[in-house]
């Protein structure tokens, strides 16, 4: 129970239906606080083909859906405006940036009509850079000029692993709080289960290793694969299996 209950605002620029890592991570993130007994909003762009799901928040849409609102600068006034005017409507204690690329550059804007702490919380690619791979928004020289410029505005920046933290050294230490993702105790917990084991008619004993994410090059599944092969090549134990499960994991095959 919260005794001095927060109105926290959730301001991003990709959102539920879309689906992704950071689209759930707010929508879940959005729930446990409102649980928790803060005052929730959601303001995150519009999206076609709204999706029904659970939620017990405010959610705020902003944005065009005519093509090309994006590159005309539309929805960027559209996020301002409607961050402005909501924190107008019902006041934020602090107001939590999620991806500080596109989002970040809207509510460091917005900040200087906001008295509210803005804190900023990368998701990969906004903070990331692979050069092997070629990932990373940062590795081009306007985007890294543009995200440094929106952290430094951000009041405090949260790291969910220390892969990110590292990423943040250009910040002062004590302007960064690890925060991992967090799980829903009450759908994830310790017991055993058999659906995968049903699912791919293997045997009760069988162990799974097991990978859940999209099939991405720099999640180095290749690897996984490669090195449960030489396992399999060494006449290693019959009763293990390993198992992706992700978007476009089909061309692993």
């Amino acid at each position: 129970m919260v005794l001095n209950p927060l109105n926290v605002c959730l301001f991003a620029d990709s959102f539920l239906p879309k689906i992704g890592g950071m689209e759930l991570v707010i929508h879940h993130l959005a729930n446990a606080l409102d649980d928790g007994g803060c005052d929730v909003t959601v303001i995150a762009k519009n999206y076609r083909g709204e999706a029904a799901f659970d939620k017990s928040y405010r959610l705020i849409r902003y944005g065009n859906k005519f093509p090309g609102s994006g590159r005309s600068g539309a929805d960027w006034i559209a996020a301002v405006i409607a961050l402005i005017r909501e924190n107008r409507r019902n006041r934020f204690d602090v107001i939590n940036c999620h991806s500080i690329s596109f989002a970040g550059r809207r509510a460091a804007f917005a900040k200087k009509f906001i008295r509210a702490p803005l804190v900023m919380t990368p998701h990969g690619e906004d903070i990331q850079r692979v050069q092997e791979i070629g990932y990373g928004l940062r590795l081009k020289k306007r985007w890294d000029h543009a995200i440094k410029r929106n952290l430094f505005r951000a009041d405090a920046v949260t790291a969910i692993s220390e892969a990110v933290r590292n990423e943040l050294t250009f910040l002062s230490a004590d302007k960064i709080f690890m925060v991992p993702n967090g799980i829903d105790a009450d759908q994830f917990h310790v017991r055993k289960c058999s659906f995968l084991h049903d699912l791919l008619k293997l045997d009760p004993k069988t162990k799974i290793v097991l990978s859940v994410g999209r099939n991405h090059i720099k999640k180095g599944y290749e690897y996984g694969i490669r090195a449960f092969g030489t396992l399999d090549n060494q006449d290693g134990p019959g009763d293990l299996v390993y198992v992706i499960v992700g978007k476009d994991t089909h061309t692993l095959q």
